[in-house]
């Protein structure tokens, strides 16, 4: 059996916090077919990617425990926010009936 553990680091858990709830209404936005949906969708993941670029600086300068776990799930994060950022940008623009970027 393999046991994932990491360190309690209580400034990531509520930067973490704070950019899941952002989703969450992003999320919601979009599932429910708000005219916002779309913005607040673009707006989370670049709060997320924001929070996600702190958390490895922080790291990368010592504020706190790093282990190599941590910083691959920073990675596998950060992609995933570009790819959702990439998305909600090109749907955002698809649905107010401006061309993209």
């Amino acid at each position: 059996m393999v046991t994932l553990s990491e360190p309690r680091i209580v400034l990531a858990t509520i930067v973490e916090g704070l950019c899941a709830l952002a989703l969450l209404l992003g999320a919601y936005g979009v599932l429910a077919r708000r005219p916002w949906g779309w913005r607040a969708a673009r707006g989370a993941c670049i709060l997320a990617i924001l929070g996600v670029l702190l958390g490895t600086v922080s790291l990368a300068v010592g504020a706190g425990p790093r282990i190599q776990f941590n910083d691959l799930l920073h990675v596998v994060m950060l992609v995933l926010l570009l790819g959702g950022l990439a998305l909600s940008s090109a749907k955002g623009s698809a649905a107010s009936g401006t061309p993209p970027d």
